[in-house]
């Protein structure tokens, strides 16, 4: 794994869950993930703490998954929201798209914790 660039990102103290961005070190991507936490911490201000890396080399990855419950080792559950190595592009194309999916993968959380 690459540099972390996690060390200027917005700290959310009771957050409970954990955004991670990875993305290609060669690749002009790290706008676009910085991006990305401006734009979901706008939106869902106080849920997340953010975690950006940097890959090693030609990986042409610019992924965001969601860690739930990041604090709780034996609970936490990832879910992919973006990838651009999955066909999704880049989140600039449709950022409400790119939220949307963010918005759902709470309310699912969300589902499973009430059954």
């Amino acid at each position: 794994m690459g540099a972390r660039l996690s060390e200027n990102l917005p700290r959310n103290p009771h957050a409970k869950h954990l955004i991670l961005i990875y993305f290609c070190g060669i690749r002009s991507y790290e706008g676009e993930a910085h991006d990305m936490v401006s734009k979901l911490n706008k939106k869902f201000p106080g849920v997340f703490n953010f975690e950006v890396s940097r890959d090693e080399g030609f990986t042409n990855r610019l992924e965001c998954i969601v860690r739930f419950d990041y604090t709780k080792s034996k609970k936490q559950k990832d879910m992919l929201i973006h990838s651009k190595k999955a066909g999704m592009g880049q989140p600039s194309d449709n950022w409400n798209g790119f939220l949307d999916r963010a918005k759902e993968a709470l309310f699912n959380y969300h589902l499973l914790q009430q059954q």
